[in-house]
Parts: structure tokens; sequence; C-alpha cells
């Protein structure tokens, strides 16, 4: 069995997912109205830059999660931008799966986990 072989393999049921067709079929649509993808890019840029703040060990305002709210309730009433943001996020659980089967595999082997030299640096 050749492993790269499989992570092709994998790649195409990905493709083939329920959500992935979701997510490609409403990005058609999007990218049709400018100002919805400027929305959705704008939403997916916000939530980044707080998840990356909070990664970071800083804390996010009441301002800033009041204006991700009404974002995303903006988002919500259109149903591309919704089917897509919902499709986007069922792929990226199932990528972070992957990575983890992945991580799990690869920390049979280390000496040292990933894990650790973060408990190290004192985060979590």
């Amino acid at each position: 069995m050749n492993p790269h072989d499989k992570a092709h393999e994998l790649i195409r049921a990905i493709r083939e997912s329920d959500a992935f067709l979701r997510a490609k079929k409403a990005k058609q649509s999007i990218e049709q109205d400018e100002s919805i993808k400027r929305m959705v890019q704008d939403f997916k840029r916000r939530q980044f830059q707080l998840q990356a703040k909070q990664m970071m060990g800083q804390s996010v305002s009441d301002e800033e999660m009041s204006q991700m709210q009404k974002l995303s309730d903006v988002i919500g009433l259109n149903m591309d931008a919704r089917t897509y943001l919902q499709a986007d996020m069922e792929l990226q659980v199932l990528v972070m799966d992957v990575q983890k089967l992945l991580s799990d595999l690869l920390n049979e082997v280390s000496l040292l986990s990933l894990e650790e030299i973060y408990k190290e640096m004192g985060q979590s």
C-alpha cells in the first residue's frame, strides 16, 4: 500500500463529499455578486484574526464579538453565503480531524511532541 496513493484517494473522497460540493456550488454563486463576496471575505478575515488573537493568548473584546455577531447575522440572510460558511466549517472540521489522526501517528515515533513544547512555553 502506497501512502501517497491513499492521500490522493482521500482528497478525491473529500472532493466528492456533500460539504465540499455544497461549498463549491455556493462559492460559484457568491462569486457572481461582488458585494456578498466581499462580505464573506471580510467575515472570514475577521474570524481568522480573532482566532489568531485568542491563540496568542490575547482576549477578544465585547465590541469585537458584537461586530462579528452583527456581521454573522447579516451574512446569514443570504442563502449562498450561509450555505458556503456552513459547508466551509464542515470541511475545516474534517481536515482538522485528519490532521489530528496524522499528528497522533507522528507522536508514536516522536521524541518530543508539539504539545510538550507548548507546555514548556506556558501555552496550551
